[in-house]
């Protein structure tokens, strides 16, 4: 537990916005380890959550992803139903232990501490084609979507100007109420 002149002298000191800053700090312990001092530093840069670190492959041509096989019939699914092919140690531009990654007793590259992220991968030509086709199937959706709305609308109100302006609405609609104040004499 700090004293309070420690405690006192904690809140004083200015904390450091660069490396450079922390490394001229009298906290600064020059004996540690560089790597650790150069994830600071990019933690500086960008502090939020961290980013997959891109993985170093022999063929470009693959989009890789890691996919959490603790979830039950994630792998399963990946592999039988999304076309995903689990990455191997030999698909890698380096030893996948100096890359941070671990080679499990099946041969898929994995990371974490029980090793349950396999990473995966698809030629990036097939993975941007089907990526395209969700969008425009999220697309005819909502076309369909306000399609049927316009068509209630008109229905609904004995008018086809009731769908004509459903069809025409711009902008989003977002499920909820909202209360409006009334003036003294009834009107809003």
């Amino acid at each position: 537990m700090p004293t309070k002149k420690q405690a006192a002298k904690a809140k004083i000191l200015p904390e450091p916005s660069t490396v450079s800053d922390l490394k001229a700090s009298a906290e600064f312990n020059p004996d540690i380890d560089p790597d650790v001092v150069a994830i600071w530093e990019r933690r500086f840069i960008e502090p939020g959550p961290e980013p997959s670190m891109p993985i170093p492959l022999k063929d470009p041509s693959w989009t890789v992803r890691w996919i959490n096989t603790q979830v039950e019939g994630r792998f399963h699914r990946a592999t039988a139903s999304q076309g995903w092919v689990p990455l191997r140690a030999e698909d890698l531009q380096g030893v996948a232990g100096n890359l941070g990654f671990v080679v499990n007793k099946e041969g898929f590259v994995c990371r974490g501490e029980r090793q349950r992220e396999v990473a995966m991968k698809m030629p990036t030509k097939v993975f941007k084609t089907i990526q395209r086709r969700k969008v425009e199937e999220n697309l005819k959706t909502r076309r369909k979507i306000k399609d049927d709305m316009a068509q209630s609308a008109a229905t609904e109100f004995e008018s086809s100007q009731a769908g004509d302006v459903v069809s025409g609405f711009k902008g989003t609609i977002k499920e909820g109420k909202e209360t409006i104040a009334l003036d003294a004499e009834g009107g809003a």
